[in-house]
């Protein structure tokens, strides 16, 4: 990604020594970036270690990567953030991620589209709640492809979207479950005591910040980056006595990140 080539960028610039950088791919090439690692490793001269995760990596590993989460965990980039730091562990005790670059510059396509659902929501009600997730239920679900780039699983995630508030942006893009959906799973007379929409919806009343971007942001900096990915990156790499660090998450860098316009 652009935050982990930075970071590596910096470190080829700062070392009298080559970097040594580590990445995870797959089989299925339209899910793998290691295209995209080894051109970086070139162009700064790394010491480049690469593994290939397969689908019988996964049973003999899940038990174990549960058991280091301590809690139900629901990222499933958990996986491959276990064999990353297995195989990195093999050559260094300490190493530097990209983790905050994407909530610190809006790096993710959700923050996009949430401009974009603005409009799509306030068309009337018998289009987003029937007639759409109506006609994109009529859609084949398809798997061979990312989710950010299947255009068939966006219109099928509008429903959910609708039915979300535009406060909680990680929910209304990321669950597996739009919040009606969620609650059907639970037992007659047994009430869920979480409210992640809440939770998230008050955290982006209460940011300083004046734009919806910027709230957003500052929600995923509350919420989502200590409570999901740094959380999966610190106990993944623990799990194999590896330390992880996030330079991008410098206060000052961050600091001056929170103060940047956002058009």
């Amino acid at each position: 990604g652009i935050d982990s080539s930075i970071v590596t960028a910096l470190m080829a610039g700062l070392s009298d020594a080559p970097v040594k950088t580590f990445s995870i791919g797959f089989a299925e090439e339209a899910f793998s970036e290691l295209h995209k690692a080894r051109a970086v490793a070139r162009r700064y001269g790394t010491e480049h270690t690469e593994f290939m995760v397969e689908y019988g990596h996964v049973p003999d590993t899940l038990e174990a990567v549960v058991a280091h989460a301590g809690e139900p965990f629901a990222d499933p980039s958990a996986l491959p953030s276990w064999f990353l730091a297995m195989q990195t562990r093999q050559k260094v005790t300490v190493a530097l991620n990209g983790d905050g670059g994407d909530e610190l510059f809006a790096g993710y396509q959700r923050y996009w589209l949430d401009r974009l659902a603005r409009l799509y929501c306030a068309l009337p009600g018998f289009v987003t709640g029937r007639l759409v997730p109506a006609l994109a239920g009529l859609l084949p679900s398809r798997g061979d492809k990312p989710i950010e780039k299947d255009w068939t699983a966006a219109l099928k995630r509008l429903s959910q979207v609708a039915a979300t508030s535009p406060k909680a942006s990680i929910v209304r893009w990321g669950s597996y479950f739009a919040p009606e959906a969620a609650r059907g799973l639970w037992r007659a007379g047994v009430a869920p005591q979480a409210d992640p929409v809440g939770l998230l919806a008050r955290a982006f009343d209460g940011a300083d910040a004046v734009s919806f971007l910027d709230r957003t942001l500052a929600v995923d900096l509350a919420t989502y980056l200590p409570g999901d990915l740094l959380v999966k990156a610190d106990r993944m790499a623990m799990a194999h006595g590896l330390e992880g660090r996030s330079p991008l998450l410098d206060h000052v860098l961050a600091e001056w990140a929170a103060r940047l316009p956002v058009g």
